[in-house]
């Protein structure tokens, strides 16, 4: 149902004002409760920017990857193009890192 909210809040409808702030809001509680969708959604903000959010290639590649490991195969899509993009030593080392810490990478804008 979060993961919804973000979504209808991300496009507007249902008499909901499209609301950047509000969509990443409501992407990034379903995401930490493990929803892939959500995290995918999460990794495609972070990967553009946008959405009161600073363009983040290490954020969208945890995010992704973790939406991945669930079978999303959007994140699956989305993990490989962020590989080709030839990123730096640090950010490539995310694709093998847990996800302990996501949680604190999730705090929307105010």
């Amino acid at each position: 149902a979060q993961n919804n909210l973000g979504c209808i809040y991300d496009i507007g409808g249902f008499g909901v004002a499209q609301s950047n702030s509000l969509a990443v809001e409501w992407y990034c509680k379903a995401a930490v409760q493990g929803h892939s969708s959500a995290q995918y959604n999460l990794g495609c903000i972070y990967e553009r920017g946008g959405f009161g959010v600073a363009k983040s290639n290490s954020l969208a590649v945890e995010w992704y990857r973790k939406a991945a490991i669930q079978g999303h195969n959007n994140a699956k899509v989305g993990l490989a193009r962020m590989k080709k993009k030839n990123l730096p030593r640090t950010i490539c080392r995310t694709f093998r890192l847990g996800f302990g810490r996501m949680a604190s990478y999730c705090s929307p804008p105010r």
